[in-house]
């Protein structure tokens, strides 16, 4: 109980930093005629035949007024439908009814999306996060309705303390107006919980994942997901700094004892990550194996994070006059990733590593130096470049033409990966070479949404080699087909076998 006290009383601490607070604050004022009034409603007697609609139009109009994106206002209106709660049409009725319930459930909803942001103090380092009580808010989240109840009444007193006034906070009330059926109503309200709070970390999750795991495993994930929130954030904190303290502000590059304290977030980031089973954002998949990222994955994410930062500055300074220098650093920077990662890992002092890294960069792209991007490096920007494209083709209208021209500019970037590791792949070449163009097509199909068209890439990408290669003879352009020739004519196949489904299809 005392330690529940000492969390609620942080959280409630910092509850002025959120926007979300001010909003529920708004609505703990407003009683339901002013809710009908703002809906332009004119009496209640205008709703009773349909009270259940007017229900989840003050939900939906509570929720508009707290979040900015449809995709969340979206998510949060449909999320109890989706894990089996349905509108209690036999409660509701009356106009009234059904706004009191709805303004209920949505403050409550509100409530749960806020508490994760706060229960953790901005001046605590990531190394303590594991010890402000998050396991003991999470466990009161989901246990039962009784430690939700306990938690209601608690924070309730907190924020009486502070002048708010009783009944503020009642997370129980998330599903008033709602019913399902009582055998599946602790399950399911269970997994409603974390879903939301999943929400809002901002951490993307498999919804379909989440419905097997046992009470012992989603507390476990919903701690995981809000350590690792704050983890990110303070990452991000680490790189833009503050008013008094920009660490990364051009020319600065950060400082051995800046880097330290980065590594110690990410070394948090990497354990809590490992425990979310229901999160993709940092782990591989290998062979249908799910694996947590290294840590050597992680610096190279965290040197992402600061060149965007470095790609940030240097974009606000538009107008300003260009910067080249500092433009040929962010190339270093993302031309050499992982170059300086490899190099990092090698030394046991990785923060002194990484800033004389960074240094070093700094030093080169001041003398003019131009960055060495390797055949490995330059497929993985160019692939990226790809899948930004083709996520962009899905909403807007880019030219099947300009598809196509990175399409050829990806599988270019396959020859000089091929040619690099030629000699030691020996015998393996050709096979690895038909791997490589099979996966990298599939990616690019799968992207566009033409993933029901890869059984025809063999027989067109077969029908494209033995044309090109006649048509090269009976010119000839070549008298034989040697072994030289034979990765390029595989790569140029399925290149062009490529290029023909998505000029078709689109």
């Amino acid at each position: 109980m005392r330690e529940l006290e000492n969390v609620a009383r942080t959280m409630v601490g910092n509850l002025h930093q959120s926007y979300l607070y001010r909003v529920l604050t708004e609505w703990y004022e407003q009683d339901t005629i002013q809710i009908r009034e703002d809906l332009g409603i004119g009496s209640y007697s205008e709703t009773v035949t349909n009270p259940a609609d007017l229900y989840e139009k003050v939900r939906k109009h509570i929720l508009t007024k707290a979040f900015q994106d449809d995709e969340t206002i979206e998510f949060l209106m449909n999320i109890p439908q989706w894990v089996g709660f349905r509108v209690d049409v036999d409660s509701i009725d009356t106009g009234e009814q059904a706004i009191q319930a709805a303004r209920q459930s949505a403050l409550a909803l509100i409530w749960v999306m806020l508490i994760p942001r706060v229960i953790i103090d901005h001046i605590v380092l990531p190394e303590d996060f594991e010890n402000q009580g998050v396991d003991i808010i999470v466990e009161s989240f989901l246990q039962s309705d009784e430690s939700r109840k306990q938690l209601d009444t608690i924070m309730s007193l907190e924020l009486d303390r502070r002048g708010v006034g009783t009944g503020f906070f009642n997370i129980s009330d998330i599903v008033m107006g709602y019913e399902i059926d009582d055998m599946m109503k602790i399950e399911r309200l269970r997994v409603l919980f974390v879903l939301i709070i999943m929400k809002a970390t901002e951490l993307p999750f498999d919804l379909d994942s989440v419905f097997p795991l046992d009470e012992a495993a989603l507390i476990n994930e919903t701690e995981a997901y809000i350590i690792t929130m704050h983890a990110q954030k303070a990452l991000n904190n680490g790189i833009k700094g503050n008013s008094s303290n920009r660490p990364f502000a051009w020319p600065l590059v950060g400082t051995a004892r800046v880097f330290a304290g980065i590594i110690n977030t990410l070394h948090v980031m990497k354990k809590y990550s490992a425990r979310m089973s229901t999160c993709s954002l940092f782990s591989n998949t290998i062979e249908g194996q799910t694996q947590p990222w290294t840590e050597s994955e992680f610096i190279l994410f965290m040197l992402n994070e600061i060149a965007d930062y470095y790609t940030e500055l240097l974009r606000s300074r538009f107008g300003k006059g260009k910067n080249e220098e500092l433009n040929v650093f962010i190339d270093f920077l993302k031309g050499e990733d992982i170059e300086i990662t490899s190099r990092v890992m090698e030394t046991s002092d990785k923060s002194g590593s990484l800033h004389e890294e960074l240094s070093e960069c700094k030093r080169r792209a001041r003398i003019g130096e131009k960055p060495q991007i390797s055949p490995e490096r330059r497929f993985k920007v160019v692939i990226s470049t790809l899948k930004q494209s083709l996520e962009d083709a899905q909403s807007s209208e880019i030219s099947s033409e300009e598809i196509v021209d990175q399409i050829a500019t990806l599988f270019d970037a396959i020859s000089d990966l091929i040619r690099k590791y030629q000699d030691s792949l020996g015998s393996e070449v050709d096979k690895f070479t038909e791997e490589l163009c099979f996966e990298t097509s599939f990616r690019i199909l799968d992207l566009l949404g033409l993933g029901v068209y890869l059984g025809d890439l063999p027989w067109i990408t077969r029908f494209i080699a033995e044309e090109s290669t006649m048509i090269d003879i009976s010119s000839g352009a070549i008298t034989e087909l040697r072994n030289s020739q034979r990765i390029k004519r595989i790569i140029s196949a399925f290149a062009g076998a490529v290029s023909f489904l998505v000029l078709q299809m689109r």
